[in-house]
């Protein structure tokens, strides 16, 4: 029998090379295979059924994993690593264990395959392997970047005394030890180093101008991955709700510091003025803005053109009205397309972002880091949230993964087969059975 990649190398050298039906741009050992449902409606409903049966399934498998992983760690990876000669319950692999636990003697939902199951349970051996083997890469990694932090601390300390800052700068990270590296130190030690990544842009980098090979950020703890699909499922925040606390939290920004504009000095003014000023490069001074910080750079010049009269309260108002006003223009867009349109999603997250940035210039003005910090750090974390959830599964990325096709002695091998047939008219009709 063929090997799977030169399987699918005369696959593509036999047909899908040959013909405008399919053209892959590259040939590995994973094929991708798209259902075009809207050439037979019928087709649509059959894939739903399949898919939702297919993910309820993995789902309450992977609920099942989670349990013993969160009980007993210890049992979890011996399982995981089970072998002939290390075997775990009388079984030499992991799917041996899992097809014992999960398909042998077991009644399926009605809709789904026991080829389908039997390809789910196959790849999940995969992705328990590569979950504990991503967690021993980052245990290694976290350890490095502790100890570099540790030495690079010690370089900011310097830095502080040459250039007068002794009193601003915060305390030393405190370090973990080796056996204590869980989520709970690993986040708290990564708040502190963000207020220090904060002291070092506004103090070191903006009010004393030091580059950033003179002045170093430390670096943030990779934090451990979480069991597979367990964040997916049990703490998942739809698209519509993660743009919602986005903007709940940029407003609260707004809110928080709107009355630090009125204590702004004529100098202060005008180092906020410097940074957002409106130069199109080559282009008209009526040119459309091309980024959002533009649209403030842009507004912000028409209104002391306009209005010099106006104090940086007033100005500063005028300019986050219209940002708003055009985030509601964009979420009306967004919920008649459904937030379909990812160009638009990206377009409303930056237009957040910019407003709350430009509310916080005050602070950085001063050199406010620690304020700067607290108050925009749930801005931060709602924009995090809001990228992760354009990722949720939708009905142009559903899958269901089938291990492998291939015949042997006109036996299907594997979990299917690929078929391809031309008619008198020379097309040529796919089919996948498995």
């Amino acid at each position: 029998m063929n090997s799977v990649r030169k399987s699918v190398r005369l696959l593509r050298d036999y047909a899908l090379g040959l013909t405008g039906s399919a053209n892959p741009a590259t040939v590995t050992r994973t094929v991708k295979l798209k259902v075009n449902a809207d050439v037979e409606p019928a087709l649509r409903h059959k894939l739903n059924s399949l898919f939702n049966a297919f993910e309820d399934f993995r789902r309450n498998i992977m609920a099942d994993l989670e349990n013993i992983w969160d009980s007993d760690p210890v049992s979890f990876e011996t399982m995981v690593k089970a072998s002939s000669k290390k075997p775990y319950q009388n079984k030499s692999s992991v799917f041996a264990w899992m097809y014992s636990k999960f398909l042998k003697d077991v009644t399926l939902p009605e809709k789904l395959p026991r080829r389908a199951a039997y390809g789910l349970v196959n790849s999940l051996g995969g992705t328990l392997k590569s979950f504990l083997t991503r967690r021993g890469t980052i245990t290694t990694e976290i350890k490095k970047t502790l100890k570099d932090n540790d030495e690079l601390y010690r370089t900011l300390v310097s830095l502080a005394e040459d250039n007068g800052e002794t009193q601003s700068i915060p305390s030393a990270p405190k370090p973990i030890p080796d056996d204590q590296i869980v989520k709970s130190n690993v986040e708290s030690y990564n708040d502190h180093i963000g207020l220090l990544r904060s002291w070092v842009n506004l103090i070191l980098s903006q009010k004393h101008g030091l580059g950033r090979t003179e002045a170093p950020m430390p670096r943030y703890l990779k934090g451990y991955p979480g069991f597979p699909g367990s964040q997916r499922y049990r703490d998942h925040i739809s698209l519509p709700d993660s743009l919602a606390n986005l903007r709940e939290a940029s407003d609260s920004v707004i809110t928080q510091t709107r009355v630090l504009f009125s204590s702004l000095s004529p100098e202060e003014w005008a180092k906020i003025k410097e940074r957002f000023a409106w130069t199109p490069k080559g282009e008209s001074q009526t040119s459309k803005p091309r980024a959002t910080r533009q649209l403030i750079s842009q507004r912000l010049d028409w209104m002391q053109e306009n209005h010099p009269s106006w104090n940086p309260t007033e100005i500063a108002d005028e300019i986050i009205a219209g940002m708003s006003r055009s985030l509601d223009k964009l979420h009306k867009h967004l919920c008649q397309c459904g937030f379909s349109d990812k160009q638009a999603v990206v377009q409303y997250q930056n237009l957040c972002n910019t407003s709350a940035v430009f509310s916080l210039e005050p602070l950085r003005i001063r050199g406010i880091y620690e304020k700067y910090y607290q108050t925009d750090s749930p801005r931060r974390n709602a924009f995090g949230d809001s990228r992760g959830a354009m990722q949720e599964s939708t009905d142009e990325s559903a899958a269901i993964a089938i291990p492998g096709f291939s015949v042997k002695d006109g036996n299907l091998q594997y979990g299917g087969l690929l078929a391809c047939n031309a008619d008198e008219k020379g097309k040529h009709h796919w089919t996948f059975l498995y």
